[in-house]
């Protein structure tokens, strides 16, 4: 089976921050985000309501509501651990976290390209334990994507 490139991205999920990337043939082209930046942050903000919000305004958050901001989970990954949201009281675990800010860089490459991704080559630290990997996989599946 032969896929078609255009709806495959790469995606470095970042511990401070996120990144997606289309290759087309010997090129590849960083998917800027809503705020023209390459780079999204990958940080996570619940509201009261359990409306979330990524990046970068989930970063501007941070002084003013940090209980309700999630930042660094990667380094959680494949840990039994979950973040309890006190405005909402939502609890996440940074499977979902990480999953969220994988659909917000989903929706930029989604809106810039015109194109529905299906499917990610995932980043992962060389250092990371098969847990983490398996962590980053459940991840990039709550998000939608098709693992190969």
């Amino acid at each position: 089976m032969i896929l078609d490139t255009r709806y495959i991205v790469g995606i470095d999920l970042g511990t401070t921050n996120s990144c997606v990337a289309q290759a087309a043939g010997a090129e590849v082209r960083v998917i800027q985000n809503n705020d023209q930046m390459n780079v999204t942050p990958s940080v996570v903000r619940v509201l009261k309501s359990g409306s979330l919000l990524v990046g970068r305004r989930a970063y501007n958050a941070l002084a003013e509501d940090p209980d309700n901001v999630a930042q660094e989970v990667k380094r959680l990954m494949g840990q039994r651990y979950a973040k309890t949201f006190p405005a909402s009281g939502r609890v996440m675990t940074p499977e979902e976290i990480s999953a969220e800010v994988l659909k917000s860089l989903l929706a930029d490459a989604r809106r810039r390209t015109n194109d529905e991704v299906r499917a990610a080559c995932v980043t992962v630290p060389a250092a990371f334990t098969a847990l983490q990997c398996e962590a980053t996989a459940r991840a990039a599946q709550l998000a939608g994507l098709r693992l190969g």
